[in-house]
């Protein structure tokens, strides 16, 4: 991904986009002289005028690296249009679109209305027309990490500030010269104000022992780069130090838990799963635990449905003694709303085995029948041929 940055002249696009809105007064703008026509009055008293305008709508402050950045970004504008920032990222330049005073109350009622932001988040731009950018408040007010959700990810932890540059061919470059010059003898110092160009040039350091080219001296050198990263909150690198406790010989179960609750807070989503995993395999006396992190993943549109039939699943089970049919079954048919088919198939197995329901070998064949035809038309291939032709016999019995 890619980032914004006031390095460099933001430029604009001419061509229309779906979610732009080209009749509202772009609350961003900050212009060094009046050529576009504004009419009488301070550029800046509009700049605060819209920002006044957000701020009142939902009763607090916007965040200052944010405005900061607007004010000291100076460039020709299009008002009809907005501001149209310079994205760095792995495959060339792109715009990111900053949005209107309008645009940004309506996007985020919008957004919130559909759970996928609270009240303790802004949008306020966008990469595509499902990848915004928003911000998150914390305890001590609003982080100066920009977060973005896409439809497949949920929320991602892209920029460590929205003034950062984000420069990914200097990292490719310092990846590429493990191996030419040798991490021991490489200098990181065009990269080593950009931390996720630290994280991921720390990833191509890192190897599993039974990889040919794995180097005790690498992975040292990569757990350090995390350690520095997690100094700046970055929620990616304490989900590495968290797998480097998981995969020891001998698993250090409390750093594990408390590097994920670290990503946690920091804002990574995934890791709510994977403590909620980790924990039901090697700590089930923490279950309680466990349960919290999925209940919140409940809320979220893109892990909703993986959450509930992980829930589930522990009911279902009675992991940790936590034996409740009526729980395992309500959240088995939440995944199912989702779509997802290993949701169809475990309650095709319940009818198959009368688990939480009354026995049914034709509703089991019917449930199993559907995952097995989302499974091929997924993948290609059906995941449950054995199980569905084994209940077809016993149902001829």
């Amino acid at each position: 991904m890619g980032l914004l940055t006031s390095k460099g002249s933001p430029y604009f696009l001419d061509q229309d986009l779906s979610m732009r809105t080209p009749k509202f007064g772009f609350i961003l703008l900050l212009i060094v002289n009046t050529v576009y026509g504004f009419g009488q009055g301070s550029p800046l008293s509009k700049l605060s005028a819209g920002w006044e305008r957000v701020e009142k709508e939902f009763g607090y402050s916007l965040p200052e690296d944010y405005k900061n950045w607007i004010i000291n970004c100076q460039s020709d504008l299009k008002p009809s249009k907005g501001i149209a920032c310079i994205y760095e990222g792995e495959e060339g330049l792109d715009p990111h679109y900053l949005w209107s005073a309008a645009k940004i109350i309506s996007k985020n009622k919008a957004l919130r209305s559909k759970g996928i932001l609270t009240e303790n988040e802004l949008a306020f731009g966008h990469q595509g027309e499902n990848d915004f950018l928003f911000y998150r408040r914390g305890t001590d007010g609003w982080m100066s990490k920009v977060f973005s959700w896409d439809e497949e990810y949920g929320w991602e932890y892209r920029l460590f500030s929205i003034a950062q540059p984000h420069p990914f061919t200097k990292a490719e470059t310092a990846i590429q010269g493990i191996e030419t010059i040798g991490f021991d003898r490489q200098d990181l110092s065009e990269i080593e104000d950009c931390p996720d160009c630290l994280y991921h040039y720390a990833i191509a350091l890192q190897a599993s022992p039974d990889e040919d080219f794995f180097s005790i001296e690498q992975n040292e050198k990569a757990q350090s780069i995390f350690r520095q990263l997690a100094k700046l909150e970055h929620p990616k690198a304490a989900a590495e130090l968290a797998f480097f406790y998981q995969f020891q010989d001998s698993v250090l179960i409390d750093e594990v838990i408390r590097w994920r609750e670290k990503a946690m807070a920091w804002g990574s989503v995934e890791d709510y799963y994977e403590l909620a995993d980790f924990i039901i395999d090697y700590q089930p006396e923490a279950i309680e635990k466990a349960i919290d992190a999925l209940h919140v993943l409940l809320d979220h549109t893109n892990y909703k449905g993986r959450a509930a039939l992980k829930l589930s699943r522990l009911y279902m089970r009675g992991t940790a003694g936590k034996l409740d049919y009526e729980k395992g079954i309500r959240l088995i048919n939440q995944s199912i709303v989702t779509g997802n088919l290993n949701a169809i198939a475990d309650l095709g197995f319940y009818y198959y085995k009368g688990m939480g329901v009354e026995k049914d070998l034709q509703k089991a064949y019917d449930l199993l029948l559907q995952a097995n035809q989302i499974s091929i038309e997924k993948w290609g291939g059906g995941m449950w041929d054995e199980q569905i032709e084994l209940l077809k016999k016993e149902m001829k019995k």
